[in-house]
This record gives C-alpha cells, sequence and structure tokens, in this order.
C-alpha cells in the first residue's frame, strides 16, 4: 500500500510538473500591438540558413514557407548543400514573404555560405566549385555581382576551417543553432537529455534553455574584424531532421520551433516595395554590408530596436565606415516595454568598453576603432532553474575612422 501511494503521489507530481512546463513562457516584455519601427528606419527579420527535403532537410519548400509565414518572416534564403542549380523557381514572393536563394558549400574541411551571386555560379562538379571558390575567397575586393561569402558554423566539430582566414571571407556565423545544440551536448549530455525531455511539453523553452554565449565565435569574429570588414550572421541551419537508424528519421527539432528561436534583423532607410527583383537587391546589400542585427527573438521581440553612429550630422547605419569627428555619437534605443533587468555592452575592438542600463544611450566615441553592441536581459526560467542573463541582441559593427 505505502508502494501504491509513494508512486502514485510521483505520477502526480510529474503530471502537475508537465502541466506547468507546457504553459511556461519566458517573459521579458510586455505584449505590444502594433509595434511600430524606429523612426526613419525599416526594420525586417528573416532567415538565411535552411535546407529543405532538395537536400539535408525533411520539409518541401511549401512547407518551410508556410512555417515562415506563420512566424511573419519578411525575407528567407534557401540554402541547399552543395546544390547543382539554385531554387530559382521559387524565388520572388509568396505574398508577403520574400523567398530568395544561397547555397551551402563543401570548401575544404569547412562550409561556405554563398549569398548573392550568379544564378550558373559555382560551376557544377567538386573540383570546379572548389577552385571558384578559392578564386573568390583570394579577392578582397569582389565585384558585387560575384555574390559574397560567409562562413558557416565556424567550430561545429565536423566542419573547420583550418589555416589562416582568407581574405576574400565577407563573414562569419555568429550563431548557429545546430552548433548550439552540439556545444550544450559537449558540455552536459544530462542537460541535454532534460531538454530532449521537455521539448515534447514545450519546445521553446527546451532551445532556449541550452543556449549559451557563443564565445568563441564571437572572439573570432573580433579578430578577424581587426584585419578587415567581417559581417556577423544568425544561421538556423534548420532540417527539421533527426536520423534516429538508416532509414529513419523524425522531423525534429521542427522548422517553427527552431525558426522562432532567433534571426537576422535588417535595419535600413528604404523600405521593401513588394517588387521582388528590387527588393532583392537590397536585401542582399543589406546583408553583404552588415547593415542588421542578429536577435533570440524567442526571448522578446526586438521591433523598435535600433543602433546607429551619427558624425558630421550625418546618421551611419551598422557595417558602415564612419568618420571621426568632435561629436561623434553612438545612439542605441531599446524597445520602451522591457520589463526585466538589462544592460547595452558596447565592446571596441573585442573589448569591453562601456556598459549603459539606460533604454536610450549617446556614447560620445573619442577614438577610432571597431565598435559593436550586445543587449542582455535576465528571463526567469522554469523551475528549476531561475533567473539568469542571456544575450539577446548582438549588432554589426561600426567602423570608425580618423
Amino acid at each position: 500500500m505505502k508502494k501504491v501511494f509513494i508512486v502514485g503521489f510521483f505520477v502526480i507530481v510529474v503530471l502537475i510538473y508537465g502541466l506547468y512546463i507546457s504553459q511556461y513562457q519566458i517573459t521579458v516584455a510586455r505584449p505590444q500591438i502594433g509595434i511600430q519601427n524606429p523612426e526613419g528606419l525599416y526594420d525586417y527579420k528573416g532567415l538565411t540558413h535552411i535546407h529543405s527535403k532538395s537536400s539535408s532537410g525533411s520539409g518541401t519548400h511549401e512547407e518551410i514557407i508556410s512555417a515562415a509565414k506563420q512566424l511573419r518572416f519578411d525575407f528567407l534564403f534557401f540554402t541547399e548543400v552543395n546544390p547543382v542549380t539554385q531554387n530559382s523557381g521559387i524565388e520572388g514572393y509568396h505574398q508577403n514573404l520574400l523567398v530568395l536563394s544561397g547555397g551551402e558549400y563543401s570548401y575544404l574541411d569547412a562550409r561556405l555560405m554563398y549569398y548573392g551571386g550568379p544564378a550558373s555560379e559555382p560551376p557544377e562538379g567538386k573540383a570546379k566549385s572548389q577552385a571558384y571558390f578559392a578564386d573568390l575567397l583570394s579577392q578582397e575586393n569582389k565585384a558585387k555581382e560575384s555574390g559574397f561569402v560567409f562562413l558557416a558554423h565556424p567550430f561545429h566539430t565536423r566542419y573547420q576551417w583550418i589555416g589562416e582566414y582568407p581574405v576574400g571571407l565577407d563573414g562569419i556565423e555568429i550563431i548557429n543553432l545546430k552548433r548550439v545544440l552540439e556545444a550544450a551536448w559537449i558540455r552536459s549530455k544530462l542537460n541535454s537529455l532534460y531538454s530532449l525531455f521537455l521539448y515534447a511539453l514545450n519546445p521553446n523553452l527546451a532551445l532556449i534553455r541550452l543556449y549559451s554565449e557563443p564565445s568563441d565565435e564571437l572572439f573570432l569574429w573580433d579578430e578577424l574584424n581587426k584585419k578587415r570588414k567581417t559581417v556577423g550572421l544568425f544561421g538556423s541551419d534548420a532540417t527539421a531532421k533527426a536520423v534516429i537508424l538508416p532509414g529513419l528519421m523524425l522531423k525534429f527539432p521542427s522548422y517553427d520551433t527552431l525558426f522562432a528561436v532567433g534571426s537576422n534583423h535588417l535595419l535600413i532607410t528604404s523600405e521593401l516595395t513588394g517588387e521582388a527583383e528590387r527588393d532583392r537587391v537590397k536585401v542582399l546589400t543589406a546583408l553583404r554590408e552588415g547593415q542588421f542585427y542578429s536577435c533570440l527573438d524567442i526571448v522578446a521581440n526586438p521591433k523598435g530596436f535600433f543602433a546607429q553612429m551619427r558624425s558630421f550630422d550625418k546618421n551611419f547605419l551598422m557595417g558602415s565606415t564612419v568618420p571621426l569627428g568632435k561629436s561623434t555619437k553612438l545612439k542605441i534605443q531599446l524597445p520602451a516595454f522591457l520589463e526585466v533587468p538589462f544592460e547595452v555592452r558596447i565592446y571596441k575592438d573585442g573589448e569591453l568598453y562601456s556598459t549603459s542600463n539606460s533604454m536610450k544611450t549617446d556614447l560620445a566615441i573619442t577614438a577610432p576603432g571597431i565598435y559593436r553592441a550586445v543587449v542582455r536581459v535576465i528571463p526567469s526560467f522554469a523551475f528549476p532553474e531561475g533567473k539568469r542573463w542571456i544575450s539577446w541582441i548582438y549588432t554589426n559593427p561600426f567602423y570608425v575612422v580618423d
């Protein structure tokens, strides 16, 4: 009888905890209706690393597009692995979602993300594509029509760059969700298994609790920026495919769950108009130039955030080269509806330079250097974890020169 009571009590506790977890939401901000863009700027969020069943993913183009539309994305890139041809037939507007094509390519021991190049490039065949990227990566000042190249998941255990980083590398993924999950598994298999249990009850919570600061990627990013401009990118690396046994796989984590975690937010002065080719150019230009910030959208909707520099009575977007003047300022504004403690960390040349706890930051810039900002918040995670700092927004740098 005692054993029955203990077992029954345990079952009730598990059921109550399961109900609690299934309803739990991380809250750092008050719900807002009709959030406005910052004055004079437009915030467009998009996904830049997605695989369909055409390569390593599990979903059709239509299924993936539907998931992105449900979450109100403005643009997405299909980036199939080593595609023979790009998905030009799927490109264009699907209602309010602009669909574009890129690609993820094997190169030496690493993987490269390639955007904005001619539809006929790289050429078919491994040897030809390797030669194409070798030439592209050797060019410090590529023609815009050649496209641009980012290094995917720089510290993934199976795909790592060996040796010096080439001058033609335009950027790196500072956050890659597949690498985030891999790193979490390496840190603690027990904690990862706990998140696997939670996934069935609350998939968003299961993923975000595994997130930790990508310190290696951020250090590499800062070091590369000291040598030349290097853009930082968020990559969902979404496949919705977990292979259990040969011929047996699960659609896990799902596309909509991965899409909800984070994205890249273009912060530009020119509105997307709905004309596909013109908007394609705007999106590609913003990504190439670093005119965006990366965000964990699962923490809170960041719309209303902006970061600009002002110098010589002119505003400069993220990714800009800014001439240093007597009144040069970095201006950062947070959305006005945050409800938890927060801080804005400003880094100069990779070192912490200033910290602000204000909704609006006006920081006088008195020396040349590479400046970027990170916004951190303290959400409350489900029992028994409690509160902890988590980085919410990462801006691309401003390059201040004499």
